[in-house]
C-alpha cells in the first residue's frame, strides 16, 4: 500500500498512536494510514500534518478499504494533497468511521471532499469542519448510494474559488 502504516488484520487494534508528518511512498493507498482488505481497528489516534507531494493522485491521509474496517474516536487535522485528490482526511470505501473530529484538511486542484470522500461505508457521529477545496464538494462527498452518512455535523467547510460555505 506504501503508507505510512497499513493494516489489514480482521481483529488487529491500532491504538492511541499520534501520526504526524506522514509522507507516502509515491503510489500509496493513502497518505499516511491504510486499513487494507482484511479490515482492522485504529482507535483514539491523531493524524496531522500529512501532506503528499507526489504527481499521482492519492486518497486520504486515512483510507479504509475494508468491510471489516473501523475508525473510531480519532482525530483527523491539517492534512493536505494536491491536485486530484480524495478526502483529505479520510477515504473510506468500506467499513466504519464514527465518533471522529475532522478538521482543516485540504485539497487542491481537482479534488473532492476534503473531509471526507466516500463510495461506501457508514460515517457516524463525525464532525467535519474547517476544510476547504478549489472544486467540488467541501467538507463530505459522497459518490455512492451504498454510501451512509448517519447523524453528522459538517460546518464551516469552503470551497476556495468559489466561496460557498456550510455544505456538505
Amino acid at each position: 500500500y506504501g503508507a505510512v502504516l497499513s493494516v489489514s488484520a480482521k481483529g488487529s487494534i491500532i491504538e492511541n498512536i499520534t501520526f504526524t508528518g506522514g509522507r507516502a511512498a509515491a503510489e500509496a493507498s493513502a497518505n499516511c494510514v491504510v486499513i487494507g482488505s482484511f479490515g482492522g481497528t485504529l482507535r483514539n489516534c491523531r493524524i496531522t500534518s500529512s501532506i503528499w507531494n507526489g504527481k499521482n493522485a492519492i486518497k486520504g491521509a486515512i483510507s479504509c478499504q475494508s468491510a471489516d474496517g473501523k475508525i473510531e474516536r480519532c482525530i483527523v487535522d491539517n492534512n493536505s494533497l494536491p491536485h486530484q485528490s480524495w478526502g483529505a482526511g479520510i477515504y473510506i470505501t468500506a467499513g466504519i468511521v464514527e465518533n471522529c473530529l475532522v478538521y482543516n484538511n485540504e485539497t487542491k486542484g481537482i479534488s473532492k471532499g476534503s473531509g471526507i470522500y466516500s463510495t461506501g461505508g457508514t460515517v457516524r457521529n463525525c464532525t467535519v469542519v474547517g476544510n476547504r477545496t478549489n472544486v467540488s464538494a467541501k467538507g463530505i462527498y459522497v459518490e455512492s448510494g451504498s454510501a451512509k452518512i448517519i447523524n453528522c455535523i459538517s460546518a464551516s467547510n469552503n470551497v476556495n474559488d468559489w466561496g460557498v460555505s456550510n455544505a456538505a
